[in-house]
């Protein structure tokens, strides 16, 4: 999340992506200076957590995205290759035109969640590929990392034991496509396909949705929120706040269905504990939540203004 702000904000000063990615990782890297030299020297030995990830959410993860990768690296499903599609939107990107226009209509910047935009196209120039190869690299580690952020999740709600149910029950079982008489009765066709019920449709399942790509980077962003917002034995409650904030605000440009929903969710959630409704932390949060959206404002992305537009 760091990375995307840090990169997206000296973009938007620059104009360009071709200096922002530099100047952008450069000075995240510089304040990791600080930022490690203060942790030496209140916390020299301390870990961030005193046991190692488990051997099991490593090997599933790697299993699961193994499955993945055919669909990705083979086809272009959703909206890959669309005139204003994230193919076209990374290589603007890559052309120094930045924030990106609408293709339809250039006179106008494109309104839209582009983070995942941001990072195939900056992943063209770090590993020098294709743009269409970046998505493709972008959404398998992205799919990948999600696994592992719903293991932690599943160890923080379930225990260590049953973490093991989460990521497979949240990123395949959604919409139920193995028990649809499906059209296509491929691993393609269960992944990505909606399953007709009579005349109704029901949604794909998630995995679906990392083809639909601001939810390839908005579901791992927006796991990463949830973590934050339910560690509660953090050593710093205001530093905590501030990276939730911070969490937020990258999630605005990642995917604004989920942004739009964890900021009520979150403030809502924190109100109520043990003891009854807690005006001190509804408080805190509604504060958390009003600087994230100042932020999504001044970001752009869907919550960019022009002249003439709707």
């Amino acid at each position: 999340a760091l990375w995307l702000l840090a990169v997206h904000i000296a973009s938007l000063v620059a104009g360009s992506l071709r200096a922002g990615l530099p100047a952008g990782m450069l000075l995240l890297a510089a304040a990791g200076i600080p930022a490690e030299l203060v942790r030496r020297k209140h916390a020299p030995h301390a870990r961030p957590d005193g046991r190692p990830p488990s051997a099991w959410m490593v090997l599933t993860m790697l299993v699961a995205t193994a499955a993945m990768a055919p669909l990705a690296l083979r086809f272009h499903f959703h909206d890959e290759i669309l005139l204003t599609g994230h193919m076209s939107i990374a290589a603007q990107l890559q052309n120094a035109v930045y924030p990106p226009r609408h293709l339809a209509f250039p006179d106008t910047p494109l309104r839209y969640h582009y983070g995942f935009d941001l990072l195939a196209a900056s992943l063209t120039a770090l590993l020098h590929v294709r743009v269409d190869l970046a998505i493709d690299i972008a959404t398998l580690g992205l799919f990948a990392l999600a696994w592992c952020l719903l293991w932690t999740l599943g160890e923080r709600l379930l225990g260590r034991e049953r973490a093991w149910l989460v990521p497979p029950l949240a990123l395949f079982a959604g919409g139920l496509p193995i028990a649809c008489a499906n059209k296509q009765p491929t691993f393609v066709g269960r992944v990505i396909d909606m399953c007709q019920v009579g005349t109704h449709y029901v949604n794909p399942p998630v995995s679906s949705y990392f083809f639909q790509h601001p939810w390839s980077l908005g579901i791992p962003v927006g796991l990463t929120a949830l973590l934050v917002f339910t560690s509660h034995r953090a050593r710093s409650e205001r530093l905590r706040l501030v990276v939730l904030a911070t969490v937020l605000a990258a999630l605005s440009l990642s995917q604004v269905a989920l942004f739009v929903a964890c900021l009520p969710s979150f403030v809502v959630a924190s109100a109520w504990g043990p003891d009854g409704f807690e005006w001190r932390r509804a408080a805190r949060l509604l504060l958390v939540a009003l600087a994230a959206a100042l932020a999504a404002k001044l970001l752009g992305g869907f919550f960019v203004s022009s002249p003439g537009m709707p």
